[in-house]
C-alpha cells in the first residue's frame, strides 16, 4: 500500500514536470519562430497528450486502493501515464 501511494505521487509530479517542460520547449521554439503553426500544433498534441495521462493518472488513483483490482491493471495504467507524458514532451 505504500508502495502504490509512493508510486502515485511520483506520477502526480512526473506528470506536472512534463507539463512544464513542455511549455518550455514551445515557448523556445515559438521564440526562434514566432509565426511556426507547426509549433501551435504540436503543442496542442503535447497538452492531448497530457490530459490523457492525467486521466490515466485519476483512474490509477480510483483503483489502487481496490482490492479485486490485480496489480496488472494498476501496472498497465501507471505504464500509460508514462508514455503518454513521455509523448508529450517528445511531440
Amino acid at each position: 500500500m505504500i508502495l502504490l501511494s509512493l508510486l502515485k505521487n511520483i506520477l502526480k509530479n512526473m506528470v506536472k514536470y512534463m507539463a512544464q517542460l513542455c511549455f518550455q520547449l514551445y515557448m523556445k521554439e515559438k521564440y526562434f519562430m514566432p509565426d511556426n503553426k507547426y509549433a501551435d500544433n504540436r503543442l496542442k498534441l503535447a497538452r492531448t497528450s497530457l490530459m490523457k495521462a492525467r486521466q490515466d493518472l485519476t483512474v490509477l488513483e480510483k483503483l489502487v486502493n481496490d482490492e479485486e483490482v490485480v496489480d496488472e491493471i494498476i501496472g498497465f495504467h501507471a505504464q500509460q501515464v508514462v508514455e503518454k507524458s513521455i509523448k508529450a514532451v517528445l511531440t
